[in-house]
C-alpha cells in the first residue's frame, strides 16, 4: 500500500492527512472542508425525520438554524463525551456518543474519498495525552463502525514530534506547544535510545474557541455603542449570536493568514438592526488577546520549569495547532523565548495529523517507561514487565506456590522506575484457593492494545478465575522508526 492516513481527532476540529510514499515532492495531502484548506469542524447534525447526517463546516455555519424547531439533533465536541453515559433519542434511533463519533469518522472518510479518490480504511489516530482507555476503546469501536481500522493511537505531542523528526535528530529535549480550538496542551519531551518520552504535560481550556468569544463580545459592544443598543450580549437571539461568533472566527483567520491590518464583520441583521458592519483592526485584536497569550506563555515557562529541564537544554520548541497562527503569540514567543530554536510550521493545524500519517506508513511502538511487577511476601519486588517492554510483546504467565494455609491468595502490584528502589503501589488482586501448602496459583498478565495493564489468576486446584485487575495509568514512551 502506497497511501496512508493520519487523523487528528479533535474536540473542535478534526484534521485528516494522506501520506503518499510514491509522491516524492509533495507526499502529504491535507483533507480540508470547503474552499479553504482548513480542518473539518467536529460537529454532527442528524435530521430527526429522515435520519440524514451532515458533518462539518456547513453544519457549524448553520448551527442555530439546525437546532431551531427541534428538527435536528446537533452534537458538538463529541470527543469530550466518549465516556459519558448520555443518549439523544430521535423518533427512529437512540444515539450514543459512540454513534456520533462513528458518523464523524464516516464523514472524514467520505471527504478523503472526494479529495483523493480513496476512503480511509486504516489510520493512525492522534489523541490527547492521558485519554482514558474507555474513551480509546469507544473511539476504536466508532471507527470500526465507519469501516476504519485504527492501526494505533499516538499521543498528540509525539505525533507533532514525528512530524518534525528531521529537525529534531540532534535534540535530547523538545517542547510541543499545541494550541488548538478547544485546549492548549504543552508537553516536554525527551528523546532517549530511539524513544520519545513525555516528561511533563500541562493544559488550559483557553484556546481558539475562547478567543472567538472574546472577539465577539468586543464586536457586540462596538455595535451597541454605535447604534445605541442597550441589549447585553447574553440577551442576543441565539442564532444571531452564533452568526457573530462565526464572523469573529472568520475575521481572526483573515487577520492571521493574510497579515492584514484590519478585517470587517458584515451582518444582514443583528439585535433588531439591519445591514450592520463593524471593523476589527489587527492592533485592537492583539489588545483583546494579549492577556490570553500572556497566560499561555506563562504556562509554557512553568511547564519547562516543572519538568526539571532548563530552557537552555530544550533543543526545539514546536508550535502547532490552529491558534498558534496568532501573530501576537509569535512575536511574544520570540521575545520571551530568546533562543533561535522555535519551529513555526506553515500549516500548524495539520502537523499532528501529518505525524500520524507518517507513522501509518512507518509504524513505531509503545514501550513501558517504568517497570510493573509484584511485591512478594518477603517485600521483594519481582518484575513482570521491565521498563522498555514493548506493548506488543507484553504477555506473561507466572506460577506461584502458597506459602501458608489461606483460602485467598493475594497479588500486590507495583511500578518501579528502572533500578530505583522506590515503588508505587497499584493495587491488589485476590483469587480463591483451597489453602493447600505449595498449591500452585497461575497468574496471567498482559497489556492491551489500548495500553491497559491487566492481570487475572486462578488456583490450578480450584480452577476458579479471579476478577480481572486493570491499571490504566502506566507511563509510556514511543519507539520511533529508524526512518524518523
Amino acid at each position: 500500500m502506497a497511501k496512508y492516513f493520519g487523523i487528528d481527532f479533535g474536540t473542535t476540529n478534526s484534521a485528516v492527512v494522506q501520506y503518499d510514499t510514491q509522491a516524492a515532492l509533495t507526499p502529504f495531502r491535507h483533507i480540508g472542508d470547503g474552499d479553504e484548506p482548513i480542518p473539518i469542524p467536529s460537529v454532527v447534525a442528524v435530521d430527526n425525520l429522515t435520519q440524514e447526517v451532515k458533518v462539518g463546516r456547513g453544519v457549524k455555519n448553520r448551527l442555530i438554524q439546525l437546532r431551531a424547531g427541534g428538527r435536528h439533533l446537533v452534537v458538538e465536541s463529541v470527543k469530550s463525551l466518549l465516556d459519558a453515559d448520555e443518549t439523544w433519542p430521535t423518533p427512529a434511533h437512540v444515539w450514543r456518543p459512540e454513534d456520533i463519533a462513528a458518523e464523524l469518522f464516516t464523514a472524514l472518510s467520505e471527504k478523503a474519498h472526494a479529495d483523493t479518490g480513496e476512503h480511509i480504511r486504516q489510520a493512525v489516530v492522534a489523541i490527547p495525552v492521558g485519554m482514558s482507555p474507555a474513551k480509546r476503546a469507544t473511539l476504536r469501536r466508532a471507527a470500526g463502525t465507519a469501516g476504519v481500522e485504527i492501526l494505533s493511537f499516538i499521543s498528540e505531542p509525539t505525533a507533532a514530534f514525528i512530524a518534525h523528526a528531521a529537525a529534531l535528530r540532534h535534540c535530547r529535549y523538545a517542547v510541543v506547544f499545541d494550541w488548538g480550538g478547544g485546549t492548549l496542551d504543552i508537553s516536554v519531551l525527551e528523546s532517549r535510545d530511539g524513544c520519545v518520552i513525555e516528561l511533563h504535560t500541562e493544559g488550559s481550556p483557553k484556546a481558539g474557541d475562547h478567543i472567538d468569544m472574546v472577539a465577539a463580545r468586543w464586536l457586540h459592544t462596538q455595535i451597541a455603542e454605535r447604534h445605541g443598543l442597550r441589549l447585553p450580549f447574553e440577551s442576543v437571539a441565539p442564532d444571531e449570536k452564533h452568526i457573530l461568533l462565526t464572523e469573529a472566527e472568520r475575521v481572526k483567520r483573515h487577520l492571521q493568514r493574510e497579515a492584514a491590518n484590519a478585517g470587517s464583520v458584515k451582518l444582514g441583521r443583528y439585535a433588531g438592526l439591519s445591514l450592520v458592519e463593524q471593523e476589527l483592526t489587527a492592533e485592537t485584536f492583539d489588545s483583546l488577546v494579549a492577556g490570553i497569550v500572556s497566560e499561555a506563555l506563562d504556562l509554557l515557562m512553568r511547564s519547562v520549569e516543572q519538568s526539571r529541564v532548563s530552557q537552555k537544554e530544550i533543543g526545539k520548541l514546536i508550535v502547532v495547532g490552529g491558534t498558534s497562527n496568532l501573530s501576537l503569540l509569535r512575536r511574544e514567543l520570540r521575545r520571551r523565548w530568546p533562543q533561535p530554536n522555535i519551529i513555526f510550521p506553515g500549516g500548524a493545524e495539520w502537523d499532528i495529523a501529518r505525524g500520524a500519517a507518517w507513522l501509518a506508513a512507518h509504524p513505531g511502538r509503545h514501550r513501558t517507561a517504568e517497570g510493573v511487577g509484584l511485591v512478594l511476601a518477603d517485600d521483594e519486588y519481582h518484575d513482570i514487565f521491565r521498563p522498555g517492554t514493548g506493548s506488543d510483546e507484553a504477555r506473561a504467565k507466572l506460577h506461584f506456590g502458597l506459602v501458608e494455609d489461606v483460602t485467598t491468595a493475594t497479588f500486590s502490584f507495583a511500578t518501579r522506575d528502572g533500578d530505583a528502589a522506590a515503588q508505587t503501589h497499584l493495587g491488589e488482586l485476590h483469587v480463591e484457593s483451597f489453602g493447600f501448602r505449595d498449591e500452585t496459583i497461575e497468574l496471567e498478565c498482559r497489556i492491551t492494545p489500548d495500553l491497559v495493564f491487566e492481570a487475572e489468576a486462578s488456583s490450578e486446584a480450584k480452577r476458579r478465575r479471579s476478577p480481572v485487575f486493570s491499571y490504566d495509568r502506566l507511563r509510556w514512551m514511543y519507539e520511533t522508526p529508524n526512518e524518523a
